[in-house]
C-alpha cells in the first residue's frame, strides 16, 4: 500500500506541475497503474480549475494563444491502456518513450541476485532514476537517502519494511528511512526508482 498523505502531495504537485521530470515520471507510471489514484488525481485537477476560475483572465500573446488551442485539440491518451500486450516488456505507457530496445537486450548492471538499467531523464544530475529486477527473495542492500526516493511496483511483489508493495503500489522514503527492501519470495519483482539527493 502507498502512504495516502504523502502521495496526496505528490498527486497535487504533479497535477500542478511542480515536479521534476524524473519524479513527474514515476507517478505518471504510478496513474497508469492504479484506479484510485487516477481517480484522486481527476479530484486535484477539477480542484485546480477551481481555483485558476478565480484568478480572473490574463492576456496572452498570440503565439502562446495558439499554442494553447493546439495542446486542448491533441487527443490525450487513456492511461487506463497501462501495459504492453501479454508476452511483451511490462511498460506501462509513460515509459515506452525512454526505451529503445527490449528489456532484455537493456543494458543492465548485474550484483548478485538483482541488477540495475540506469534511465536517462532531462537534466537532473541529482535524480538517480533507474528500473531494479529483485530476483525472488533478494534485497537490496540497506540505505537511506539524502532526500526523498520513490519506488514503483512494476512486476511482482516487494517487503519494504512492514509493507508489502504490488503492482502498482507505490513506496515512499525520505530521509528518515533506512530500509533494505526484498522481494517476495515467489517471484521476482521489477521496480521504477527514483533518488533525488536534494
Amino acid at each position: 500500500m502507498t502512504d495516502s498523505t504523502d502521495l496526496d502531495e505528490l498527486l497535487i504537485a504533479h497535477a500542478a506541475g511542480h515536479l521534476t521530470e524524473a519524479v513527474a515520471l514515476v507517478v505518471a507510471t504510478h496513474l497508469c497503474l492504479c484506479p484510485e489514484s487516477r481517480r484522486r488525481y481527476r479530484i486535484y485537477e477539477a480542484l485546480g480549475g477551481l481555483v485558476l476560475d478565480e484568478l480572473g483572465p490574463e492576456d496572452v500573446g498570440a503565439v502562446c494563444r495558439a499554442r494553447l488551442f493546439a495542446a486542448l485539440e491533441e487527443e490525450a491518451s487513456d492511461p487506463d491502456c497501462a501495459c504492453s500486450d501479454p508476452g511483451e516488456d511490462p511498460l506501462p505507457l509513460p515509459l515506452r518513450p525512454y526505451f529503445s530496445t527490449r528489456l532484455a537486450a537493456a543494458g543492465w548492471r548485474h550484483c548478485g541476485a538483482f541488477a540495475e538499467l540506469p534511465l536517462a531523464v532531462g537534466r537532473e544530475p541529482r535524480a538517480k532514476l533507474r528500473l531494479l529486477r529483485l530476483e525472488p527473495g533478494a534485497s537490496v542492500p540497506a540505505h537511506g537517502h539524502e532526500g526523498l526516493e520513490l519506488t514503483l511496483v512494476l512486476e511482482g511483489g516487494l517487503c519494504d519494511r512492514d509493507r508489502i508493495l504490488r503492482t502498482g503500489d507505490l513506496g515512499i522514503a525520505d530521509a528518515s528511512i533506512v530500509h533494505a527492501p526484498r522481494a517476495e519470495t515467489d517471484s521476482a519483482c521489477l521496480c521504477l526508482m527514483v533518488a533525488n539527493g536534494a
